[in-house]
């Protein structure tokens, strides 16, 4: 860390984490714990257009501003204005502090932008001398290995927060709880018999579990009479692909084919006894509810990304590899020499082999497990 010193709590003050939306959920952490340090600031969060609808849902950011990533049909004319119009936005917003989780170029301009006396971001240690870094009053070099709650929570400690740990958490609207129980109704779910959600899918088809080994570990399920939903983002290849899971599952099984919006997946999420899925947002929407959850991994670090449990720790799971237990969480993952190797599927292939080595009877024994739990205590719904 560059230039620490110790500030105030602020009265108003901004995050700004311009990236996917696993990392915008993850980063609101850092706002819980901003408003430990100061319950009366007011956090503005500054995110991707689309991700929006998740963030209303997450109690402790105020106020969620959103940048548009390119021109849309619209026009160039019209994204232009909105460009103007959050830049007017920013300025007049009277920040004390500006905190950039993501480290890009766009959020170095514009947390500099908004004016804050102090403006804390992050580099990796690579890049330590890049011209954005020099827009930071303060800047963190980025613990690679750590989770990256702890690493955004470190940019918040650079700020001179006492943030050792803080927890991921939503709240679901009541109305929201309401219209999610007439949509599993409607699809057959009985409330009184356990539920599991399944979303096999992500964009980033090398993270993805055979659909013939998801579609066996539903059967086995179904065949416990666990009652499952199954669900995709509303990518087009994913809601193929989840159809062809469907049809191979010939069994009774309730389907959101992309038809959820995040709060939408959220509130359903919250009536689940447990979740599987893969390294994407939906398993972080699970931890953040509490649900206990089974995660398979491939070719991207649990150490970064698993589900988050409260730790002063760097991560809660502090193996290179190999599956690990966090909570009442589990990672699944190959304990290879090459896990994990941060490609695109083997040599860039799309397609990994270690999550294709990942067999059913371990996931499915896992699942059922999880079953057996009671979600953590604590979990805001």
């Amino acid at each position: 860390m560059e230039g620490a010193r110790r500030m105030e709590p602020p009265r108003r003050a901004l995050l700004a984490k311009l990236r996917h939306i696993g990392d915008a959920l993850l980063g609101t952490v850092v706002a819980s714990a901003l408003k430990a340090w100061a319950p009366g600031c007011r956090v503005t969060y500054l995110v991707p257009a689309g991700t929006e609808d998740l963030l209303v849902l997450c109690p402790d950011v105020d106020v969620v501003l959103t940048v548009e990533r390119r021109a849309s049909q619209s026009g160039v004319v019209e994204y232009l204005a909105g460009q103007w119009d959050l830049l007017r936005t920013l300025r007049q917003g009277d920040y004390d502090l500006a905190l950039d989780l993501g480290g890009g170029d766009r959020s170095a301009f514009l947390t500099w932008w908004s004016g804050a006396p102090t403006r804390v971001g992050t580099a990796p240690a690579h890049e330590r001398g890049r011209l954005r870094t020099r827009l930071y009053t303060r800047v963190v070099i980025r613990d690679v290995f750590a989770h990256t709650i702890q690493q955004d929570l470190e940019v918040l400690r650079a700020a001179g927060a006492p943030a050792d740990t803080a927890s991921l958490r939503l709240c679901i609207p009541e109305g929201l709880a309401h219209q999610a129980a007439l949509r599993l109704g409607a699809a057959g779910i009985d409330p009184t018999r356990p539920m599991v959600l399944v979303h096999p899918t992500s964009r980033w088809t090398f993270k993805v579990w055979p659909e013939g080994k998801v579609a066996a570990c539903v059967r086995r399920l179904c065949a416990e009479r666990v009652q499952v939903v199954l669900t995709s983002g509303p990518d087009d290849e994913e809601r193929r692909r989840l159809a062809r899971i469907v049809e191979q599952v010939a069994a009774p099984v309730a389907k959101f084919p992309g038809t959820l919006a995040l709060s939408e997946l959220a509130a359903v999420l919250a009536s689940a006894r447990a979740f599987l899925g893969v390294d994407s947002a939906p398993a972080h929407l699970a931890a953040a509810l509490g649900i206990p959850s089974v995660v398979l991994f491939g070719p991207t670090g649990a150490f970064n990304w698993g589900p988050w449990v409260s730790t002063p720790a760097g991560t809660p799971y502090p193996g290179r590899a190999g599956s690990q237990a966090a909570g009442s969480h589990l990672v699944i993952q190959r304990d290879w020499l090459c896990v994990p190797c941060g490609m695109a599927g083997c040599l860039f292939s799309k397609r990994s082999d270690c999550l294709e080595a990942i067999e059913v009877d371990e996931v499915f024994g896992a699942v059922m497990g999880c079953l057996s739990q009671r979600a953590p205590a604590g979990a805001t719904r």
